[in-house]
């Protein structure tokens, strides 16, 4: 890997964790600073139910991050998308919410026609859009 690709990810989640022991009082402190790259490489563009939305598609993933594009987060967030994606790490944890938001979802597309073309060989079924993003649930067989 490239050496300042290296240390431009190194500093991205280094400034993530700072600004995640300055937001110790938020209930944040134990979040997943890949998952918050995630959310806000994904989805900072988003509304909040959006950010929300993909952070519990992110938790009903069986392979965790594997495969998400915004967890190479390659820029430095304004302190903004960091609280942005904070509040939707912790609010995905709230009882009852994903399953409302989401019913299930572990994929999201922003294209549709690209995603069918990289997602051919997945069985899913489409759940809900919201924002830029379309929401699936992987159907398994029985």
């Amino acid at each position: 890997m490239n050496k300042s690709i290296v240390i431009r990810k190194r500093r991205v989640y280094l400034y993530i964790f700072i600004l995640l022991i300055l937001n110790l009082t938020a209930g944040a402190g134990h979040a997943d600073i890949k998952t918050i790259a995630a959310i806000i490489g994904e989805a900072a563009d988003q509304p909040i139910n959006g950010q929300i939305a993909l952070a519990c598609a992110i938790r009903n993933r069986p392979e965790g991050l594997q495969g998400v594009y915004g967890a190479k987060l390659q820029r430095n967030p304004t302190i903004s998308e960091v609280e942005y994606a904070l509040w939707a790490l912790r609010d995905s944890q709230m009882p009852g919410l994903c399953w409302a938001l989401i019913k299930g979802a572990d994929m999201w597309c922003s294209d549709i026609e690209q995603c069918r073309k990289a997602w051919r060989h997945v069985s899913m079924v489409f759940i809900v859009k919201i924002g830029d993003h379309s929401f699936y649930r992987r159907v398994t067989g029985r």
